[in-house]
């Protein structure tokens, strides 16, 4: 399924939290890039989250082209 939604954009951005450890080498083997990596709390309240010291909200980008990466979301080309 990724196969195809990878194809649907030339940049692909995803947003994932560090306790998953299973999930960011998957997208590493894909070709995404860590890009950012900011404490939860930036993404997600504090009362919606179980625990907080831990955790932190990682931005990975895949990008097929030449194109700049999307500045309206904090990425700039120095990141990746």
């Amino acid at each position: 399924m990724l196969d195809f939604l990878e194809q649907l954009a030339p940049i692909q951005v995803v947003g994932l939290v560090s306790c998953r450890t299973d999930i960011e080498p998957m997208y590493v083997k894909r070709g995404y890039n860590l890009v950012r990596r900011d404490p939860i709390t930036d993404h997600i309240s504090k009362e919606h989250l179980t625990r907080t010291t831990d955790v932190d909200f990682c931005i990975m980008v895949k990008n097929t082209t030449k194109l700049p990466l999307p500045t309206s979301i904090g990425l700039s080309e120095d990141l990746e």
